[in-house]
């Protein structure tokens, strides 16, 4: 299944679009917040609820890898405008489980997303991206359409938790993303 089945079936909220998280090495309490994703998801009837009131956001991060012929990569097209091809890990190693707060935030020349992971979520932050420097990350949102939102090109490892990326979106998608993420947030910060 790809990523764009799985965010349209994520926010239909269709049963098998859900096998997408048993790809996810998360272990211990993130296998709680994936339940909980799951069952949110059903319980809303997808990301936007029949009244229209609650739409949660889906934010998966990935690491550039070397294609090899084992096969344990997937190619992605990243950004709209000029479309780069990019060869990913096969599962996220972090999502919006662990987002504590999201916003958009002003920048020069235009707006950002700012993401403040959990405690959990910032110690794989500050791992991977130190592990993996010099690489990219590959940025996969649901909104609730799906789309790789951003390659930004790791520099350093990122050791308080928060990232902040100019993503390929409108304001208004933006925000839409960052209200979906705090509503999800709050939800399971409810459990």
């Amino acid at each position: 299944m790809n990523l764009s089945s799985w965010a349209r079936d994520f926010c239909r909220g269709k049963k098998n679009g859900f096998l997408f998280f048993g790809a996810v090495d998360i272990g211990g309490a993130g296998l709680a917040v994936a339940a909980l994703l799951v069952e949110v998801a059903l319980l809303s009837g997808g990301c936007a609820s029949k009244q229209g009131k609650e739409e949660y956001s889906a934010l998966r991060l990935y690491v550039s890898v070397n294609p090899d012929q084992t096969g344990r990569f997937q190619m992605v097209s990243i950004y709209r405008r000029s479309p780069i091809q990019s060869a990913i890990s096969p599962s996220p190693f972090l999502d919006e489980g662990y987002v504590r707060e999201a916003k958009v935030v002003e920048a020069p020349g235009g707006f950002r997303l700012w993401i403040q992971y959990d405690w959990r979520g910032a110690g794989l932050l500050e791992n991977m991206t130190h592990r993996f420097r010099n690489r990219h990350l590959a940025i996969y949102a649901a909104f609730p359409e799906g789309r790789w939102l951003a390659a930004p090109a790791i520099e350093k490892p990122i050791r308080d938790g928060v990232l902040v990326f100019t993503p390929d979106a409108t304001r208004k998608e933006a925000e839409r993303i960052a209200q979906g993420l705090n509503r999800l947030a709050a939800k399971i910060r409810e459990q």
